[in-house]
């Protein structure tokens, strides 16, 4: 493996790393077919496009020896996906009709979604797998909506207030701005407090996660790591207005830079710093893990992804995906206690597609 794209972080000695032996070829081959399938059949394929990808990250990650399986069947989520595009469908189209219609069914939508990421987690968790016993989840449906409807609330909010105001100079304007974009600095902080909640009603077979500690550190570091995007982008703002050329390209490659490189430094350390929080803090069946993901290292290679990405038109698309699950699985660490990490199957229940595909149409298919 190279390492640009591997986690170089020293491994202790009673400690195990968690491996991600997918490889770039193999997947651009599947990425390439389910691409293809999914154009000719205008869509209809994509559950089995779904499954496919998902059996094979989750087959190349290994853990004490021992390899996730994932054994959703495609008909299961072509059900639920067929359910949410009608729902999709109805709300653009009762949008047509009136402003307070459409005020309406987006309140509706809104409630719907901690519904949505419930039916996602228990359907994903009821059909993963390791060492032959399967994950479920045991959340009652009103976690979801304690922890998703204040943090909606908390961040949008301040969105819908400052367009209220019609503003009378270029400061007040600012100001109302800043207001508005200053509660999604804790963003990061939401994220793990959320995954925090959930991954302590996930059991696997008869043993029961658990997490501790408190996930309340996340947003100083996250404010510092903020300031420093925005200087990022103001630099990039400083070279894209000196440049005297009239070149479309050029201006359109700074223009790009200046949006891409602060969200990706500022997302990456995201990623890395609540993927830290939770994972150290997790045990199952007293089985301790920790993670030592570095954002920088993150945002490095995900920046040259993004380049890669650009110069080839898409196609490095499928081998980005790979480099960045290598790295960020292999910064897991696993205690070495295979005696300890057994389970008994319990009972399984059925679990719909139908939140699964839905929340994956809004864009919030959440993974742990």
């Amino acid at each position: 493996m190279n390492s640009e794209n591997t986690f170089t972080g020293i491994v202790p000695i009673n400690y195990r790393q968690v491996q991600f032996d997918g490889n770039a070829i193999e997947y651009t081959r599947i990425w390439v077919q389910n691409l293809l399938f999914t154009l000719l059949t205008l869509g209809l394929y994509s559950p089995w496009a779904k499954v496919r990808r998902m059996r094979y990250f989750y087959h190349h990650t290994v853990i004490n020896g021992h390899r996730l399986r994932y054994t959703a069947e495609p008909w299961q989520i072509l059900r639920g996906r067929v359910l949410a595009l009608a729902l999709f469908g109805l709300y653009f189209f009762a949008t047509e009709f009136s402003q307070i219609t459409a005020i309406a069914i987006t309140a509706l939508v809104v409630l719907l979604l901690p519904w949505l990421l419930h039916q996602s987690y228990r359907f994903k968790l009821r059909n993963t797998a390791y060492r032959g016993v399967y994950f479920r989840l045991e959340a009652p449906l009103g976690v979801f909506y304690q922890v998703f409807l204040p943090s909606i609330a908390f961040l949008f909010m301040p969105n819908l207030l400052a367009g209220m105001f019609v503003y009378e100079s270029w400061w007040e304007s600012g100001l109302f701005l800043g207001l508005a974009i200053l509660p999604w600095i804790a963003l990061p902080l939401i994220l793990g407090m959320f995954q925090r909640k959930i991954q302590q009603h996930i059991w696997w077979g008869n043993q029961r996660v658990s997490v501790s500690g408190s996930t309340a550190g996340l947003i100083g570091g996250y404010i510092g790591h903020m300031v420093l995007a925005v200087l990022i982008s103001f630099c990039i703002g400083i070279i894209l207005f000196a440049q005297n050329t009239e070149s479309i390209f050029v201006l359109g490659a700074l223009g790009v830079l200046l949006i891409t490189v602060p969200w990706l430094y500022l997302e990456s350390y995201a990623m890395a710093a609540v993927q830290n929080s939770i994972w150290s803090k997790t045990r199952l069946n007293d089985v301790r893990f920790q993670c030592n993901l570095s954002g920088f290292g993150l945002f490095k290679l995900r920046l040259i992804n993004f380049v890669l990405t650009l110069i080839t038109l898409g196609l490095f698309q499928p081998a980005a995906k790979i480099r960045v699950a290598r790295y960020r699985v292999a910064a897991i660490l696993i205690e070495d206690a295979s005696d300890r990490l057994i389970a008994r199957q319990a009972t399984r229940k059925a679990a719909g597609a139908t939140g699964d595909s839905a929340s994956e149409l809004f864009d919030l298919d959440i993974a742990l």
